[in-house]
Order: C-alpha cells, then structure tokens, then sequence
C-alpha cells in the first residue's frame, strides 16, 4: 500500500553516484585534452558526409616536437608496401601510415 522509503533512497544514491562519475569523467579529459585521439571515420560516416556535402573531419595529429621526429625513415612501412600492388592495380585507396601519439 505504502511506497518503502528505502526505494526512493536507494533511486536518488544511483542518481548520485552517475552525476560523481559524470564529473569525475569530465574533469579528466578537460586535464588531458591533448592526449585525446579521433577514431578514423566509418564507412557509413564518411558516405553520409558526402551526401550532405560536408568537408572532411581533420584527422592529422600534429608530428611530436622531439628529436626523434626529425629522424628519415630507413625502411618503409608495412601500409607502404602493401599499397605497391594496390597501387598498380588502380586502387583508389591511399595507404596512411600509423603515428605515434606522445603520452605525458
């Protein structure tokens, strides 16, 4: 007959909880915001895009600022030669090497 008191507590402590997580989540990506990598863009995004005629997201990261950036590459990359034959073949598909992103 009677609502227990202990449901609306125990409602009100979950509601509590996910508002502490919330902000604890976004505190720590406003403290690392540089450390924040985009997804690349799914098929479905990318045609969705096109057909609204939006320009492309900016995916570069910028390159380090470290000694090591200014250093040639010896040998190319696995992308690089995978994309050989594609390349020969027509494949309207351009190889993007993988970077590495600075961690602090």
């Amino acid at each position: 007959m009677y609502e227990h008191p202990y449901l609306s507590y125990r409602a009100n402590e979950l509601e509590l909880e996910q508002l502490e997580r919330a902000i604890a989540r976004r505190r720590f990506i406003e403290e690392h915001a540089d450390q924040i990598v985009l997804r690349p863009e799914s098929a479905l995004r990318r045609a969705v895009r096109r057909m609204l005629g939006m320009a492309p997201r900016a995916t570069t990261v910028p390159a380090p600022a470290t000694a090591d950036a200014a250093l040639p590459k010896r040998t190319p990359d696995a992308a690089t030669r995978r994309a050989a034959p594609a390349a020969a073949s027509g494949s309207r598909r351009t190889p993007v090497p993988c970077e590495a992103v600075p961690v602090r």
